[in-house]
């Protein structure tokens, strides 16, 4: 193909100079096809160009051809020849050298000697590295998540409404209050194996009293919540699914649940104490479409009721509090009813418990 001039190409010219004056020429023979061919090349640093032969051996005669040598016998042009087989004699001028060495790695894993596939796989993983830590704990990608993770949140708590009301006088404290929940379960559907992007939503409505009273050595609390899909507040609740629509969405209904409790307590130094605590699932509103599409908090889709009732016994003074508390749970299992989200055939479960508590304020 001859040297082209380029820069690089010149210093290899350059070292094919004579070191006594300021030509070179070179010859050397060939078989092509079963022919014989001699081809000679000559040049100057004081010409520009070179001259060339390429001679048959068989007949004597010259052949000319407007093509370079390497296309009139290999068929290709330069570009594909040496991104396939070839490593230049400037990749090479070193006997076993490293360029030789990495030459003919960038061959083999690029087609191109001049492409060094481990600096280019550096710089790429650098590249990815900087959008996404391995760790996944840093990059481009993990901020934009974050951001995006921190706007759901906040379009989370503008879905979540909540109006109360309270009241407070010297022993005696109200609060009420109506709180409005929206959740979205899903944002993908399957029709026929394929997945669809959907739109749905299961709102519910909640609402709370409570009612505190101080006076002496007397201390009474008590509240009641009567609410759907209470599972946010770790209370009684979820939701399930009742229509499956040929889009790929679900249509959706609450659990509807009552919580009530009431402790009362009284004492200085020496406090006792009672608590009382009763929670019922309600029922849902329709009926649902099959047990694995339900969603309640620990999984319990048979809890019927819980109850919970202890003794609490404690000494405060000055820097030391000192507890004990006695406490019995039962809560009651059975059968889902999907017509109505019910639970029957219920039996009861109980657990004793007892808590011994000592702190010290600094």
């Amino acid at each position: 193909y001859g040297l082209q001039r380029k820069s690089q190409s010149n210093i290899e010219r350059e070292r094919s100079l004579s070191w006594s004056g300021s030509v070179a020429s070179g010859s050397m023979t060939i078989e092509h096809n079963g022919k014989e061919f001699r081809i000679e090349r000559n040049f100057s640093d004081r010409v520009r160009g070179e001259k060339l032969l390429i001679l048959s051996l068989e007949t004597g005669t010259p052949i000319l051809t407007d093509k370079s040598v390497g296309e009139y016998f290999l068929g290709v042009p330069r570009e594909v020849f040496e991104s396939s087989a070839c490593v230049s004699q400037m990749g090479s001028s070193e006997v076993n050298g490293e360029k030789t060495v990495q030459s003919l790695s960038n061959m083999l894993s690029s087609a191109d000697e001049g492409v060094d596939t481990a600096a280019v796989l550096k710089e790429l993983n650098a590249i990815r590295v900087s959008y996404l830590h391995k760790n996944r704990g840093g990059g481009i990608l993990f901020e934009d998540e974050s951001k995006i993770n921190s706007l759901r949140m906040k379009l989370d708590e503008a879905k979540n409404a909540t109006l109360s009301i309270e009241g407070k006088s010297e022993n005696f404290s109200f609060n009420a209050g109506v709180n409005y929940l929206r959740l979205k379960p899903r944002t993908a559907g399957f029709v026929d194996g394929q997945r669809v992007k959907v739109s749905e939503s299961v709102s519910s409505l909640s609402a709370t009293v409570a009612a505190a009273y101080k006076k002496d050595k007397l201390d009474v609390k008590l509240k009641t919540i009567y609410g759907q899909n209470l599972a946010h507040l770790l209370l009684f609740g979820g939701y399930g699914v009742t229509e499956k629509n040929e889009d790929g969405s679900f249509e959706y209904t609450n659990f509807n649940n009552s919580i009530s409790w009431f402790n009362i307590s009284y004492g200085l130094n020496h406090k006792v104490g009672l608590f009382l605590g009763y929670a019922k699932n309600l029922g849902t509103s329709d009926p649902l479409a099959d047990y694995d599409n339900i969603y309640v908090r620990s999984g319990l889709k048979n809890l019927d009721y819980v109850w919970r009732g202890s003794l609490q016994y404690f000494y405060l003074k000055k820097h030391w509090a000192l507890g004990l508390e006695y406490e019995l749970t039962t809560a009651g299992y059975g059968k889902l009813d999907l017509n109505d989200g019910t639970v029957f055939g219920t039996e009861g479960v109980s657990n004793n418990r007892v808590t011994g508590m000592v702190q010290y304020f600094f």
